[in-house]
């Protein structure tokens, strides 16, 4: 029978850098940094029609018009992760190659999406019940712990410590522990490590009262989890695996106390945790 194939397995895209200036693909700021093609690669040896469309969308591509995605990662891992710029609730595909765990961020912008754009007053509305579902959806599938952490890193690593601290205490603010906790490790999402980043930004801010604060509250949250999740359940205890998975956050949470000035809490918080941990074995 007939069989379609791609001579090749690397891409070349083409930028048009007159239309990228001309549609704001990417701030003025970082036109420097836009290169004359994309490089992507196909991973796989067969891809399937979704990934051609993909495909036939970026062979057309001619940078008259922003292309945004909900995730950099598709089924024919063209490694699009390399070429996004996070966008909060979405990603845009640029002509600039990020460096190594760099995220690119057009922080300005989303300064003013996070302060002033999004309507997220009623998240710390008081009386409000929010169900694991809503849980999950505001803290892993539209993380906007990580949107606030992320936006607020740019700023710190561009020097400017005062935005970066406006984006945390927002954070901290629109997204109360007793509505959205910081510890949701059985839903299985990045949600704990958005909330140590913060904490650890805090801290290299000059702001250790409110990430010592931040930490309290993940240390008594992940203690009660640790005492759940150690409780007897027949033969066994109700979750081993997420119990080593949470005494880990916990000890990741110490390593960042201890390295950034806080070792006081750190070991205050340490021998909580052993008295919990004793109390159980009792």
């Amino acid at each position: 029978g007939k069989t379609d194939f791609i001579p090749a397995k690397k891409l070349m895209i083409p930028v048009n850098k007159e239309n990228v200036r001309k549609y704001h693909i990417v701030p003025e700021k970082d036109m420097d940094r836009v290169v004359d093609s994309v490089m992507l690669e196909i991973q796989p040896d067969r891809i399937g029609k979704t990934d051609l469309i993909i495909l036939d969308v970026l062979s057309n591509y001619d940078w008259d018009r922003p292309l945004y995605y909900v995730t950099p990662t598709c089924d024919v891992a063209l490694g699009l992760e390399n070429w996004s710029q996070y966008n909060g609730f979405c990603y845009k595909f640029i002509p600039i190659r990020k460096q190594g765990d760099e995220q690119i961020v057009d922080e300005n912008k989303m300064y003013d999406l996070l302060m002033s754009t999004y309507r997220l007053a009623s998240l710390d509305a008081e009386g409000v019940y929010y169900d694991y579902q809503n849980i999950y959806t505001f803290c892993a599938v539209i993380p906007l712990r990580d949107m606030f952490y992320n936006t607020a890193r740019k700023f710190y690593e561009n020097g400017d410590t005062a935005r970066a601290v406006e984006l945390l205490d927002r954070c901290i603010e629109c997204m109360p522990a007793e509505s959205f906790p910081y510890n949701i490790s059985w839903l299985r999402s990045l949600n704990e490590l958005s909330v140590l980043r913060i904490m650890e930004l805090y801290l290299k801010c000059d702001r250790k009262e409110e990430a010592e604060k931040v930490a309290r509250r993940f240390a008594e949250e992940t203690t009660k989890t640790l005492r759940y999740l150690t409780s007897p359940y027949g033969d066994d205890v109700i979750s081993g695996k997420l119990a080593e998975d949470n005494f880990t956050l916990f000890s990741y949470m110490l390593d960042i106390l201890e390295t950034t000035g806080s070792k006081d809490l750190a070991d205050a918080l340490r021998a909580d945790l052993l008295v919990a941990i004793d109390n159980l074995a009792e």
